[in-house]
């Protein structure tokens, strides 16, 4: 399994991208692009940070305008289709070989001939931009018509040491635990790409699920009009959903190896 069908299955699943490399620091505002080859995001900016929008969105720099932190959960378990997540235990010791300590412990099954992706975090928080941010402003700025917005990012508040007991017939999927020590992984029966991280700083910034916006078609073609024609009118919306929305990976279908399935048109055949 390559980067790419893991971020896919995950995407599929939650609506959000997990960051291939967590250790690379992302932030509510930052904006640019996911790598169409190896799916990481590619960071160009932050909106906090950009003079363009700064000059033009002087209250961003308030601090009511500023990223707020969500509450703190026991922990997050993330399941592609084909995955099925058995008993979660949080706290405590393990009691297992190699193990002395652990504050969770997971199980995981993939459905036999089928391909999985899991992604587990301990105390995770959520940081996001705030839902009265001035959108429409925002979507105003030129840098940001093509640019993927991060509106929410997902950390862990919490140092911890796992354990992985997997029931999984072909292949081990890929598991992301995000931390701020190191991690600890059992696995049993591994026979494929596994994948573990941890921050080592100390601090909460170790970035593992993004949601990303994009802002939608018909205001991006509304956009590109503005900026020939001053004062063509922008498009009716009854909401900022209809500005900005979620976007979506930058490839094709992906088959069980990772790869693009080609596109045959058959309506002439």
């Amino acid at each position: 399994m390559d980067s790419r069908l893991y971020i896919s299955m995950i995407q599929q699943t939650s609506a959000r991208f997990p960051n291939w490399c967590p250790a690379t620091p992302v932030k509510p505002g930052d904006f640019g692009e996911i790598n169409s080859q190896s799916g990481e995001f590619e960071r160009e900016g932050n909106i906090y940070e950009l003079k363009e929008v700064t000059d033009a969105i002087p209250s961003l720099l308030g601090d009511d305008f500023r990223p707020k932190y969500g509450r703190v959960d026991d922990e997050l378990v993330i399941c592609s289709e084909h995955t099925i997540s058995g008993d979660v235990e949080l706290g405590g010791t393990a009691a297992a070989a190699g193990m002395a300590h652990a504050s969770l412990k997971a199980h995981f099954k993939i459905v036999k001939g089928q391909r999985g992706a899991f992604l587990v975090m301990v105390r995770p928080r959520a940081m996001s931009l705030p839902s009265d941010l001035p959108w429409r402003e925002l979507a105003k700025i030129k840098r940001l018509t093509s640019m993927l917005l991060v509106t929410e990012v997902t950390v862990n508040e919490q140092d911890i040491s796992v354990e992985l007991i997997g029931d999984l017939p072909i292949a081990a999927p890929v598991g992301s635990a995000g931390g701020n020590t190191a991690v600890t992984w059992k696995a049993s029966r591994r026979t494929h790409l596994f994948r573990t991280a941890c921050s080592p700083s100390g601090a909460a910034d170790y970035s593992t699920l993004l949601k990303l916006k994009k802002m939608s078609p018909r205001w991006k073609e509304w956009c590109h009009k503005l900026i020939k024609w001053r004062d063509s009118p922008p498009p009716e919306v009854t909401n900022d959903d209809e500005i900005w929305e979620d976007a979506s990976v930058p490839w094709a279908t992906l088959d069980d190896t990772g790869k693009e399935d080609d596109f045959e048109d058959t309506i002439f055949d």
